[in-house]
């Protein structure tokens, strides 16, 4: 193994570990509702030496989230919701910036607004706020993300539609950013935000349901994850021993020449 072998061993070991921490942070959050697994995908290194084309390596060339739905787990909170199909919930945080998640651990603020476990605000049509009535008594939320209050605890008091949930899609959702917090980011990779509701004839969402009393938990599956991290580390571990008997025959060989 020549030294620059050993500078190409140091590179791919760099580059598994990335790999190494993906898998594990995957496992991680297993039991995180809402999470999506994340892979990284290794793109190989071809440069040209005296003419000649070598292989000197591998980097990662993305981290990808895999969408897949994950299983919905019931709760009995009705302010807890999940989406069965494609889509996710829309939220602004209170400087106005408005980002995605699939994770629907929802409440109400002091001003009864509705919002998410960090205070951002969950949308509903046209990008407004969702803020239900002082003398709501009952709240409901059908399939359709439709969010129906009650006013009064009388024999006649009747559900009314207050508004309805505001889900976005896009082409390609593997190409937004992931900014933390289970909250994505449109970008130039996942095309342009589709806005619509669950159940809307003709768009992208007409299959998706809002499932209220339920959270989607984490798609991540343990047992493939586990193998994948196992496949790593031998990896790892193999081109690590590798590189230091290499280095360690170098250095003697330096020392009995000099």
């Amino acid at each position: 193994m020549s030294i620059d072998s050993l500078k190409t061993a140091g590179s791919t070991l760099k580059n598994l570990q990335v790999a190494i921490d993906v898998v594990a942070n995957n496992i991680a959050n297993i039991n995180t509702q809402g999470f999506k697994e994340k892979s990284a995908s290794f793109e190989e290194i071809v440069s040209q030496m005296g003419g000649e084309t070598a292989l000197s390596g591998s980097v990662v060339s993305a981290i990808t989230t895999n969408f897949r739905q994950g299983s919905l787990r019931a709760t009995g909170s009705i302010m807890d919701l999940a989406l069965s199909g494609k889509g996710f919930f829309t939220v602004q945080n209170a400087g106005g910036d408005v980002s995605y998640t699939r994770s629907g651990t929802f409440g109400f603020d002091a001003d009864h607004n509705l919002v998410d476990q960090s205070g951002n605000y969950v949308l509903g049509m046209g990008s407004s706020r969702i803020t239900v009535p002082n003398d709501a008594t009952q709240i409901q939320i059908n399939a359709a993300g439709e969010v129906m209050v009650k006013r009064g605890n009388t024999v006649d008091s009747e559900f009314e539609v207050l508004e309805q949930l505001q889900l976005a899609n896009f082409s390609n959702p593997a190409g937004l950013n992931n900014i933390g917090q289970n909250l994505y980011k449109e970008s130039v990779n996942s095309g342009q935000v589709e806005f619509g509701t669950a159940l809307e004839a003709g768009t992208s969402l007409a299959a998706t349901n809002v499932v209220a009393g339920s959270l989607e938990s984490s798609n991540v599956d343990m047992s493939s994850s586990l193998v994948n991290l196992i496949a790593l580390q031998r990896s790892y571990q193999a081109l690590s021993k590798a590189a230091d008997a290499e280095n360690q025959l170098t250095e003697t060989t330096i020392s009995l020449a000099s």
